[in-house]
């Protein structure tokens, strides 16, 4: 009797770690599915407002897959684009980001993008900050005896 219930545990044990495995893939292609489809509402919708709402659901799901896209719609022709995908930038806080931001703030015209790109910079600036004082907590604990 004592031998089948740690089987029975044994085997509980198993498929449950298997069975969390498989969540997690499935998690995985949920969430990669996701990112693809806002990327091309992003790239290829005419509606402004369409474009808003990817940019704003990329920021969200915080993929470096998506930088290269919100970093285009930087120049997007409508403000509302330009100014969630600042804000998306911030969001997902990748450091290639910096140089394109300081770069559309230099000729951006509407004032309240100017101040989302100021914060996204400032987003990934404060990132960039904290990481270093981890690495460098880290380098501290590994030299101290």
């Amino acid at each position: 009797m004592k031998h089948q219930s740690i089987f029975f545990i044994l085997m509980l044990s198993f498929f449950s770690s298997s069975w969390a495995a498989s969540a997690n893939e499935e998690q995985l292609l949920h969430h990669d599915v996701h990112v693809q489809h806002w990327i091309t509402t992003l790239q290829t919708n005419p509606l402004a407002l369409a474009r808003k709402n990817a940019a704003s659901f990329l920021g969200s799901l915080q993929d470096v897959r998506a930088v290269p896209v919100l970093i285009r719609a930087l120049h997007d022709d409508q403000m509302v684009v330009r100014k969630e995908a600042s804000i998306a930038l911030g969001n997902v806080g990748d450091d290639q980001a910096l140089r394109y931001l300081y770069e559309a703030k230099g000729t951006e015209v509407d004032q309240s993008v100017r101040r989302e790109q100021d914060r996204a910079i400032e987003k990934i600036k404060a990132r960039q900050d904290y990481q270093q004082k981890q690495k460098q907590r880290f380098l501290d604990l590994e030299s101290t005896p």
